[in-house]
Formats: C-alpha cells, structure tokens, sequence
C-alpha cells in the first residue's frame, strides 16, 4: 500500500491544533522533503499575503497578520479544509469497517 499524501498528514496534524499552529512549528513537526517544504511555504505565503495560487486553494488561514515578525503568526486550518479533512476520514474508516463486515459475513 503506497504512503499517503503528506498533506494528510499535516491536516491530521492541524486538526489537532483548534487555537492554531506557526509555520515553524509544522516544519520541526516532521522532517519534510525539500518539495514538500516549497508547497508548504506557498500555502504560508498565500494566506500571509490573502490570494491564492491559481489551481491551489489555501487550507491554512491567518486570521490576524504580525508583519514585522513572521515567525509569530499563528496560523489555522480554514474551515473547508477542516470539514473536508473530517469527510475524508470518515470516508476512511466507512471503508474499513466495510472490508470487516464483508470478512464477517464469509
């Protein structure tokens, strides 16, 4: 079975966090490749600065912007990122139990 996205991930990670995360905590959460690290930050840079990259809609929000330090802002997921991330684990786990169920009934 091929690994998940890493975006899962960080979205498991963020859900976990409803009073909001830094930039610098999601990147000493786990080590990143160097790709994953650029899309990251794009996503920071987005909602720093309020637009979006065509095609890539931001799942973190900065609901209030500290310009001279950009270490300390503290970031949140939007709300479609939260309630998509919770649909795509309820997806999971709906799965799972099915794959059971079909075992059970054998």
């Amino acid at each position: 079975m091929s690994k998940p996205h890493f975006l899962l991930d960080v979205l498991a990670w963020a859900e976990r966090k409803p009073s909001g995360f830094t930039q610098m905590e999601l990147m000493e959460w786990q080590t990143f490749e160097q790709w994953e690290q650029e899309i990251l930050k794009g996503y920071f840079e987005n909602a720093r600065t309020n637009r979006q990259r065509k095609g890539m809609p931001n799942f973190v929000y900065l609901p209030e912007t500290i310009f001279h330090e950009i270490r300390a802002n503290t970031y949140v997921l939007t709300p479609d990122a939260l309630f998509k991330h919770i649909d795509h684990t309820e997806l999971k786990l709906a799965r799972q139990m099915s794959k059971e169920a079909k075992s059970f009934s054998k």
